[in-house]
C-alpha cells in the first residue's frame, strides 16, 4: 500500500496539476493577504466579540457566558484563532490572518474534492474560481467564526470520497478518521454547517437506494462518530442562538402558509444570479455571486447532475447544494453571504464541471479553445474581484461607516500616541462587547487607562489630575458638556474627508478641576447630603432645564454621580460580560403613578471606577394629553438583567425626588 501511495504522489508531483494548483494557491493567498490591515477599513462589533474570546484562549484566561454576542460561543475558531495569536500576537490582524488561512484551505480542499469526484481538471477549475471570486474573497477577510466551516466541510467530503471510493484499507481508515474529525470541526464552527450536515445522511440513504452498498457500515460509523464528538456542545441551547431566525417562515409553512418561505427561497436563489446579498457589511449590495457567463455554466452543471443523478458524485452535488443553501433559502437574501457559506466549493466547482463536459464533447481544437476561454474567465473574474473588493467596496462610504472606520483611526491614534496615563474616550457604543472589545484588540497598551462613555448623553470625570480626551465626530459632546470643557485647546485629526465621520478631536483636560468648577457655577443644584444608592453610586447634583413645560414637550435633566463601589452591584449575570446597571427617571402624578420616564446610562457600569464621577443627561418626552399640574421627578438605579432597584442607604427608599415640573395648559 505504501509503495502505491508513493507512486500516486510522485505521479501527481510530475503532472501539470502540481504547478497549476501551486499557482492557484498563490493567487488565493495574495487575494486574502493583500492589504489585510486596511480592507475591511475597521472592525465590526461581531468581530470584536469573537476576538475577545479568541484572545481569552490565547492568553489562558477562560471566560464563560450563557448568551454570547456575534457567534462567540462557537469553539472551533476560538481555539484555532488562538493558535494564530500565539504565533503572531493577540491582534486584530492575527484574527484576520486566521480567516485568510481558512480561505486558502478552502481553495485547496475544493481542488482535492473536485479532483476526487470529477477529475483533476474540474478540481483545478473549481479551486481557481474559489481562489479569486468575490464571495470567497469576502468571507476570507472578516474575522468571524464562520470561515473555517466551508474548508472543514469540503475537506470532510473529500476524505469521505477517498474512504468510500478509493485506496486500500489502512489509508482508508485514516480517511474515515479524518472525515469524522473535520466534520466535527465544521459542526462546532458555524450553525449553517449543521444544515449542510443533512446532506451526509441523505447521501448514505441514496447509496442504499441505488444499490451502492460498499462500505456503508463504515460510512454510518464515521458519520455517527463525527456527530457524536459535537453532541456535548450541540446539546447546549446556546449553540443554536441564531437558529431562531428560521422559525417564522418554517412555522408559517407548517400551518399551510408557504408564501414567506417561497418568497425567501426565490430571493436567496436570486443572489446567485440577479441581485446579491443587500447587506453592505458582507457584499456590495445587489452584486450577485456569479457573473452571467459563470451563472450559465453553473446552471448547466446543475442540470447535468440532475440528469445523471444515478452517479454518486452528481447526486451528492445536488444534496450538498440543497442542504447547504437551505438556511439562506429559509431566511432570504439578507446575509446570504454567511448563511450559504458551506456551498462555496460546490457553487464554483459546477461551472468548472460544465466547462470540462463541453471540452470533452467537442473536437480537440474546440476543446482547447474552451479550456483557454475558461482560463480567461478566471483571469477576468480575478480582475473584477480585485476592483470590486479593494476599490469599490473597500472605499465606499457605506463600508467605512459599517466597519467603523472613524473608530479604527481613533484606536490607531491611541496605539501610536506618546501620551501615557488616563484617557477619557467618547464612543457611540461604549457598552460591552462593542467598541471596548475592538479597542482591546487594536490598542494593546497597558500604560493607558481608558474611561468609556457616550458624550452625547454622558460625561465621565476620572479622579485624576489630567486626562487625554478623545471625541470622535459621531459622538461629540452635548452642548451642556462643551460649555464646561476647554474646547479652545482642541486638536482636530482628519481621518479622511470622504468618510461619514471624517475626524476626531483630542485635548488634554483636568477632569476634577472641570467638575469642581461646574458644581460651583450655580447651574447645578447640590444634593446635600448625597443620596447613596446601595453603596454603588452617590447622587451629587442635579439640573433641570425648565420647571414649566407644555404637554408633549421634552423635559431635560442632568444628574451628577460619584462612583462609590462598583462591586455593590453584585456579580455579573450569566448573560452579561460584566455587572450592568441602569438609571431611571420617572415623572409621577400626585398619587405616585407613572406618567412618563427615561431609563438610560451612557457611562456604562462595567467601566465604573471608585472615586470617578459622571454626569448623565435625561430626556423625557411628556404625553401630549398630559393634564396641567405639578409633577415630581424621582430617580433611582437598578441592576440588569434582573431589574432590581438598589435601596438608598441614607433613607428607606429606592428613589430620590430631584425636583418638580409644572405642566401648563397649551
Amino acid at each position: 500500500m505504501q509503495s502505491t501511495t508513493r507512486h500516486r504522489l510522485s505521479d501527481f508531483l510530475r503532472s501539470s496539476e502540481y504547478p497549476l494548483i501551486l499557482c492557484i494557491l498563490f493567487a488565493a493567498t495574495f487575494f486574502r493577504l493583500h492589504r489585510l490591515d486596511e480592507v475591511p477599513p475597521g472592525m465590526t462589533h461581531d468581530e470584536g466579540s469573537v476576538g475577545f474570546f479568541v484572545r481569552q484562549v490565547a492568553v489562558g484566561e477562560a471566560f464563560e457566558i450563557d448568551a454570547p454576542y456575534g457567534y462567540a460561543n462557537e469553539p472551533f475558531a476560538r481555539y484555532t484563532g488562538a493558535i494564530v495569536m500565539w504565533l503572531v500576537g493577540p491582534t486584530d490582524w492575527a484574527l484576520r490572518l486566521h480567516q485568510a488561512f481558512w480561505g486558502v484551505m478552502l481553495t485547496l480542499t475544493t481542488f482535492l474534492w473536485g479532483r476526487a469526484a470529477f477529475g483533476g481538471t474540474v478540481g483545478l477549475g473549481g479551486a481557481a474560481l474559489v481562489g479569486v471570486s468575490f464571495w470567497p474573497q469576502m468571507t476570507s477577510r472578516f474575522a468571524l467564526n464562520s470561515n473555517p466551516a466551508p474548508a472543514l466541510l469540503t475537506g470532510a467530503i473529500w476524505l469521505l470520497w477517498i474512504a468510500l471510493f478509493r485506496d486500500p484499507l489502512r489509508l482508508r481508515l485514516l480517511a474515515w478518521a479524518g472525515f469524522a474529525l473535520a466534520l466535527a470541526g465544521a459542526l462546532m464552527t458555524y450553525e449553517a454547517a449543521r444544515g449542510a450536515w443533512l446532506a451526509l445522511p441523505a447521501f448514505w440513504l441514496y447509496l442504499r437506494i441505488v444499490g451502492q452498498q460498499r462500505r456503508m457500515g463504515q460510512f454510518a460509523l464515521a458519520l455517527a462518530c463525527g456527530t457524536a464528538l459535537t453532541l456535548p456542545y450541540l446539546l447546549n441551547p446556546a449553540a443554536w442562538g441564531r437558529t431562531a431566525v428560521l422559525s417564522e417562515p418554517l412555522t408559517s409553512a407548517a400551518h399551510g402558509d408557504f408564501n414567506s418561505l417561497v418568497r425567501n427561497a426565490l430571493e436567496a436563489l436570486g443572489t446567485l444570479f440577479l441581485k446579491g446579498d443587500p447587506f453592505i457589511v458582507y457584499n456590495i449590495p445587489g452584486r450577485p455571486v456569479l457573473d452571467p457567463i459563470t451563472a450559465v455554466l453553473f446552471v448547466g452543471g446543475v442540470l447535468f447532475c440532475l440528469w445523471h443523478w444515478r452517479r454518486p458524485a452528481c447526486a451528492f452535488v445536488i444534496l450538498w447544494f440543497g442542504a447547504g443553501f437551505a438556511p439562506a433559502a429559509v431566511i432570504g437574501a439578507f446575509t446570504m453571504t454567511l448563511h450559504a457559506i458551506t456551498t462555496q466549493a460546490v457553487v464554483f466547482t459546477l461551472p468548472a464541471l460544465m466547462v470540462e463536459l463541453l471540452a470533452r464533447y467537442f473536437t480537440s481544437r474546440i476543446s482547447r479553445f474552451t479550456r483557454i476561454a475558461f482560463v480567461l474567465l478566471v483571469v477576468l473574474t480575478a480582475v473584477l474581484t480585485f476592483r470590486d473588493y479593494f476599490d469599490v467596496w473597500g472605499n465606499s462610504t457605506e463600508t467605512r461607516a459599517a466597519y467603523f472606520a472613524n473608530f479604527h483611526a481613533v484606536t490607531a491614534f491611541l496605539h501610536a500616541t506618546p501620551y501615557s496615563g488616563s484617557v477619557t474616550l467618547s464612543s457611540p457604543f461604549p457598552g460591552l462587547p462593542h467598541d471596548p472589545f475592538v479597542a482591546d484588540l487594536r490598542v494593546r497598551r497597558r500604560d493607558l487607562d481608558l474611561r468609556w462613555f457616550d458624550a452625547r448623553e454622558a460625561f465621565v470625570f476620572p479622579q485624576v489630575r489630567e486626562s487625554l480626551l478623545l471625541l470622535p465626530a459621531n459622538a461629540l459632546p452635548d452642548p451642556a458638556f462643551t460649555a464646561h470643557l476647554p474646547m479652545v485647546t482642541v486638536q482636530r485629526h482628519i481621518v479622511r474627508e470622504t468618510y461619514v465621520d471624517p475626524y476626531f478631536e483630542t485635548l488634554i483636560w483636568q477632569p476634577q478641576t472641570t467638575l469642581a468648577a461646574w458644581l460651583a457655577d450655580g447651574t447645578l443644584t447640590t444634593v446635600d447630603p448625597p443620596a447613596n444608592f446601595g453603596g454603588a453610586l452617590a447622587l451629587l447634583a442635579v439640573s433641570l432645564s425648565s420647571p414649566s413645560v407644555l404637554p408633549g414637550e421634552t423635559v431635560q435633566t442632568i444628574t451628577v454621580w460619584q462612583v462609590l463601589d462598583p462591586t455593590a452591584l453584585g456579580p455579573r449575570a450569566p448573560v452579561h460580560y460584566a455587572p450592568e446597571a441602569m438609571l431611571f427617571l420617572h415623572v409621577l402624578d400626585a398619587d405616585g403613578n407613572y406618567m412618563a420616564g427615561s431609563d438610560r446610562l451612557h457611562a456604562p457600569a462595567w467601566n465604573w471606577h471608585p472615586g470617578d464621577s459622571f454626569a448623565q443627561i435625561h430626556r423625557i418626552a411628556l404625553p401630549p394629553d398630559m393634564l396641567p399640574g405639578e409633577y415630581p421627578l424621582r430617580i433611582g438605579l437598578y441592576t440588569l438583567p434582573d431589574v432590581v432597584r438598589l435601596l438608598r442607604l441614607d433613607a428607606e427608599a429606592d428613589t430620590v425626588e430631584i425636583g418638580r415640573i409644572q405642566v401648563v395648559p397649551p
